[in-house]
């Protein structure tokens, strides 16, 4: 349902290329960023799907290159458009993983709404005993 456009949203957002619904692997890769989804409250109403998603996205990085502020300024220089279904909080949080390398955490609550209109399809063949 929501994870597509979840996942355009925080490639233009933040401006990384990458995104990923994976767990990180032991390499920790960088470049990339990895969403957790912690629930997901969904409902399908009159031709609406609607959900309330909640999660964390991380980003493994060298220090250098994802200063501490990195969450904050690329969502205040978004399009409002972008954000405007999602609420970020917790921004910078930081784990040291390996000498310089360094793990950015943000939560974010996202609403997702959108028309529902699966197709039909045809029936091709009935067997009835």
């Amino acid at each position: 349902m929501f994870r597509n456009t979840l996942k355009e949203l925080l490639k233009d957002i933040f401006e990384i290329p990458k995104v990923s619904y994976d767990l990180p692997g032991e390499s920790k890769e960088q470049g990339c960023i990895f969403v957790s989804i912690d629930s997901a409250q969904n409902s399908v109403k009159k031709g609406k799907e609607c959900s309330i998603v909640r999660g964390s996205i991380s980003i493994y990085s060298n220090g250098d290159k994802l200063p501490f502020g990195f969450f904050s300024k690329k969502i205040n220089q978004a399009q409002p458009a972008l954000t405007q279904g999602l609420f970020f909080y917790n921004m910078d949080e930081n784990n040291k993983i390996f000498q310089n390398i360094v793990e950015r955490k943000c939560n974010f609550i996202f609403l997702y709404s959108n028309e529902y209109d699966p197709e039909g399809g045809s029936l091709t063949s009935l067997d009835v005993s």
